[in-house]
């Protein structure tokens, strides 16, 4: 299925691990150590398409225009003769480490030729090598060494598969206090960039492609994949009177330039999307309110770092939306018609009323078949339950009139038009909350309106700082308020049920902030790992409100200050 690059004349060997020893995996890192550790400007072009498969999955496929130019970069494999290609090696994607998300790769280079992906194992040690290296070059830069202590947990946070464990580490080197490595960590913290590669590779691992090469020409690398998402989607959304939000994570975007297409399924339009990166931000709108594809550039993203793109999917105005509204339209027409008319049905001898009552029926349950697209389902599932409702109101009314006996005549046709009445127009009114309800769906989609109302959402920040004292110390002081306050005045506890967990809770007109501080530890020290969570009742909006933003710094400088307070020795 891939085809495997030649290494001193032998194809590498097909067990996982095989070709990258540790040796190898070593001199990988330290190869690409250089070109991480500065913004990723030789790469020229890196762009994405995504496509959404159903409702729990989505097909990316990241193509990269790049070079090699500088004369430092050596190959990993020199050329034994002539007529052999040098190896090199090329840090090019990062990818999450959560198991089981992504699925069905393929990479491939700009001739359509298989290229080998190195298994997720070898892509956790290349991290952790290409990190030590990193931090190592920072170091010598100062003329300082790696203790062999601080190596290790490098190690063990580009390598560890328990990523809060990972992030708490980071965290730890980043902004907990200075001991026992002051002077290193001085020079690790004074590094931006460094630190940024340090988090990522907490939560993400380096995915480092091998390809053979003449020399330093540009090259073209295809990676596609599989990655599931979730899905977790409102009531009003399932009536398609609210956009369905889709986040799409990319723990790296650098390069000249980015460009990310994003293809709407059959039935949805893109009503709105943004790109939200480490260093700025961008919104755009489709070209047309019908839009099935959209668009984001981001230019000179060599620094740009992680970036998320947020998509609001609208429900298409054609197809169920229109059918549906009609045949709900058509139901409750044959009803109220029956309904008026329930004399002449009441005399008729033959069964064409309860024939008119059924067609309506049948057509509507004909539309409110399931789509092609899971997705467009699902979004439409609750519309789809109010035309199929609709429907069953002209079985109901059919049934009636058909077991209601033979035609009606003299003095008894009042009483059977009084007893269909009593029948039809409540199922009539029925009908109609159908239609109104599929109305405003349709009116919605036509008109392209925003949120019909304000609902509640959330929106959660976590943020870890390392204290230089014990877990069952900081917890007494948190309680008895005897360190810098971490809270605003007007918070107050409302959980104290755990011995490492105190939650605190805040309500205005804007909406719900609950604050949960949970301690940890790690090398005896106390990390305090702090969750913001923001339930407020303004419209969606990719970013967190103000009044939110104001709250987070807020929090942030207040375990600043703790932190400060705890490491000057004040416990």
């Amino acid at each position: 299925m891939t085809a495997e690059p030649e290494v001193e004349g032998e194809p590498i060997p097909a067990a996982p691990g095989g070709f990258l020893t540790p040796a190898r995996i070593e001199k990988i890192g330290d190869l690409s150590a250089p070109l991480l550790a500065e913004p990723l400007a030789w790469i020229e072009r890196r762009k994405e398409s995504v496509k959404i498969l159903d409702d729990t999955a989505l097909r990316r496929e990241i193509s990269l225009d790049f070079s090699l130019r500088s004369a430092s970069v050596e190959p990993l494999l020199k050329a034994q003769d002539p007529d052999q290609f040098a190896l090199y090696c090329a840090p090019l994607f990062v990818l999450p480490k959560v198991s089981g998300a992504l699925m069905g790769f393929d990479l491939c280079d700009e001739d359509g030729r298989s290229l080998r992906l190195p298994a997720r194992d070898d892509n956790a040690r290349i991290s952790a090598a290409a990190l030590i290296a990193m931090v190592s070059l920072r170091l010598l830069a100062r003329k300082l060494t790696l203790p062999d202590e601080l190596r290790e947990r490098l190690r063990d946070i580009a390598c560890s598969e328990d990523t809060l464990h990972a992030e708490r580490l980071a965290q730890r080197l980043t902004a907990g206090s200075l001991s026992p490595w002051s002077n290193q960590l001085q020079v690790i913290r004074a590094d931006e960039r460094l630190c940024w590669w340090i988090r990522t590779l907490a939560q993400s691992s380096l995915v480092v492609v091998l390809y053979r090469a003449a020399d330093h020409r540009r090259k073209l690398i295809k990676l596609s994949f599989e990655e599931n998402f979730d899905s977790d989607v409102r009531i009003l959304t399932r009536l398609g009177w609210e956009p369905y939000q889709v986040a799409i994570d990319s723990p790296l975007i650098e390069a000249r330039s980015y460009h990310l297409e994003v293809t709407a399924p059959p039935g949805l339009r893109i009503a709105g999307a943004s790109l939200i990166d480490d260093k700025s931000s961008q919104q755009t709108d489709p070209e047309h309110p019908n839009a099935r594809r959209a668009h984001l550039y981001r230019r000179r993203a060599a620094d740009a770092g992680a970036a998320t793109a947020l998509l609001r999917l609208s429900v298409s105005g054609v197809g169920f939306v229109s059918g549906g509204f009609l045949a709900a339209s058509l139901a409750f027409v044959a009803l109220l018609a029956c309904a008026i008319f329930a004399s002449r049905i009441a005399s008729n001898p033959t069964s064409a009323p309860a024939l008119l009552l059924v067609l309506p029926g049948l057509i509507a349950s004909y539309v409110g078949r399931s789509d092609q697209h899971a997705l467009t389902t699902r979004l439409l599932s609750w519309a789809r339950y109010a035309l199929l409702f609709a429907a069953l109101t002209t079985y109901v009314a059919a049934a009636r009139v058909a077991l209601d006996g033979g035609a009606a005549k003299g003095v008894a046709i009042p009483g059977r038009t009084s007893a269909l009445q009593e029948w039809l127009f409540p199922l009539a009114g029925l009908a109609l909350v159908a239609l109104a309800i599929l109305g405003v769906t349709f009116a919605r989609a036509r008109m392209h309106l925003g949120p019909v109302r304000s609902y509640f959402f959330g929106n959660r920040v976590f943020t870890a700082m390392c204290v230089a004292m014990s877990p069952q110390q900081l917890m007494a002081h948190l309680r008895t308020a005897q360190v810098p306050r971490l809270l605003p005045d007007d918070y107050e506890l409302v959980d104290d049920d755990d011995q490492r967990v105190l939650r605190y809770a805040h309500s205005n007109i804007v909406g719900t902030r609950i604050i949960t501080c949970e301690v940890d530890e790690i090398d005896g020290d106390a990390i305090i790992g702090v969750t913001l969570d923001v339930l407020t009742s303004l419209p969606g909006h990719p970013v967190l409100p103000r009044t939110a933003q104001r709250a987070r710094d807020q929090l942030e400088r207040r375990l600043a200050a703790l932190s400060e307070w705890a490491s000057s020795g004040a416990a």
